[in-house]
């Protein structure tokens, strides 16, 4: 298992339209394990997915971009990050 940094952005398309757009995005950031980044995209949209339902607000959430990041363990560095 790896370490993934998952960043989801969105908007609140409903929201917008009766308050004015925002010029960036909300953003929800996750720490997930996961075999590869593809999987921690997956986990985080579907956490994503899940917090939205609970929420008590009613709007919408259209996500706009999705940005994952390895993060790797203190005092270590990719094997390029000093070429």
């Amino acid at each position: 298992m790896m370490a993934f940094l998952v960043e989801i952005q969105y908007r609140e398309p409903s929201y917008e339209r009766r308050h004015g757009a925002r010029p960036n995005p909300y953003r929800w950031r996750y720490r997930i394990y996961a075999r590869s980044g593809e999987m921690a995209v997956e986990m985080a949209l579907q956490e994503f997915r899940e917090i939205a339902q609970l929420s008590s607000s009613g709007w919408s959430r259209e996500v706009v971009a999705v940005e994952v990041l390895l993060v790797l363990p203190k005092g270590t560095a990719p094997a390029d990050a000093y070429n």
